[in-house]
């Protein structure tokens, strides 16, 4: 009864977006679970931390020095690392499912009034690669002002971006490996909807291209990442800011 009253306590709480998204989005029970993690079973280990309740003492610490690492691996490639994720760590395929995690080792969300994301952790994801990768997500979500991300930036430079820190093997050495017709094909994937498909192997292709392009783009544009996203923020555009990219 205790457990059904704080989460009753803590819907009370919620701005009226909550309720909106209740009726409209099959999504209720995802962003009630993310909302809410603090009074649920997930044990809170730092201010941002949730791990499952069935993880002992070694696994908490391999926990922590992962995020750690992983941010450290952010900071080497992009100077910097100012957002504040949640990370909810799962340790079974029941609480992978609390978060809708279906097959993907890990996600980032973004619930609108909110302005920290919260990174999931699927029960076998213990790898720097993975956590990193979600971790620029986080960033940039940050740095562009929280879940209005989406409609500044395109997905496929929001995954390679993030793909610019993930060592995983099908995402190395991908020079020549790529077509630029793959690498022009990918730029027209700009929402979700449109870059994750049901065919995985059609998915890590979009990744390999976006990693490719995006790398070439913030080599050409001479300008570091986090100043591209200020400029971003502040109304100049993501096509015009990158068209220097391709100029002859």
């Amino acid at each position: 009864m205790r457990k059904k009253y704080l989460i009753k306590a803590s819907l009370l709480s919620m701005p009226i977006i909550v309720i909106l998204l209740c009726l409209t989005l099959s999504a209720c029970g995802l962003a009630i679970n993310l909302a809410t993690v603090k009074q649920s079973q997930f044990k809170q280990l730092t201010q941002h931390i949730y791990i499952s309740p069935d993880m002992n003492d070694q696994e908490t610490q391999q926990i922590q020095k992962l995020i750690e690492q992983s941010k450290a691996k952010v900071i080497a490639k992009y100077g910097d690392y100012q957002a504040t994720p949640h990370f909810i760590v799962t340790s079974n395929k029941i609480q992978s499912d609390q978060f809708q995690l279906g097959d993907v080792p890990a996600t980032t969300y973004f619930l609108p009034w909110e302005a920290d994301g919260y990174i999931v952790l699927g029960v076998t994801t213990r790898d720097v690669n993975i956590i990193a990768h979600e971790m620029v997500h986080a960033e940039v979500a940050d740095r562009l002002g929280g879940y209005s991300k989406r409609s500044l930036i395109p997905v496929w430079f929001d995954e390679g971006v993030a793909l610019q820190v993930d060592e995983r093997e099908q995402y190395m050495n991908l020079a020549g490996v790529i077509s630029t017709q793959a690498m022009q094909d990918v730029q027209m994937l700009h929402t979700p909807k449109q870059f994750w498909t049901q065919n995985k192997a059609q998915n890590i292709k979009h990744y390999q291209a976006a990693k490719q392009i995006t790398m070439q783009i913030l080599d050409k544009i001479d300008m570091p990442l986090f100043e591209l996203l200020e400029k971003i923020k502040q109304g100049e555009s993501f096509e015009t800011l990158i068209s220097v990219a391709f100029e002859k």
